[in-house]
């Protein structure tokens, strides 16, 4: 069997859900051993898919990504790996109005602690603005 070519096509992951394909062709010359050009052309496409891909390369998007695949990169964060900032305990209890203490009912939901945390601050500012509508009735009152 005389092989004339060879071609090499490989499909990158080159972002969440989102791929691009890659293929080269060389003509066998004579002397040349195909396993040896298939290799080249295999190296060829990673070469350009590393120039044309750059992003790949940082490692935020490696760390991001980790070694379960894209997938992994929209799973949900654990709790432990939430140590940014506050805890959530402590973000919920630094709310200081209603509005924005309801930002976080759906996210307690789940969660007995901040649940408490956030059962806690509802009532502290309840009586917040009731004692807020109090003074501006007595204000009110005594003009």
């Amino acid at each position: 069997m005389q092989i004339i070519s060879v071609n090499y096509n490989r499909t990158y992951a080159i972002g969440p859900f989102l791929n691009e394909k890659i293929g080269v062709e060389a003509t066998i010359e004579e002397g040349d051993n195909p396993i040896e050009v298939l290799k080249s052309l295999k190296e060829l496409a990673d070469s350009f898919n590393k120039i044309a891909n750059p992003h790949l390369e940082e490692p935020k998007f490696f760390d991001a990504v980790g070694s379960k695949g894209f997938l992994n990169a929209v799973q949900p964060i654990d709790e432990r790996e939430m140590k940014i900032g506050k805890s959530m305990p402590e973000q919920i209890m630094s709310c200081d109005s209603m509005k924005v203490l309801e930002s976080y009912k759906l996210l307690v939901k789940n969660n007995d602690e901040w649940k408490a945390a956030y059962d806690l601050r509802f009532e502290q500012l309840k009586q917040i603005e009731i004692k807020s509508i109090l003074d501006r009735t007595n204000a009110l009152i005594k003009q």
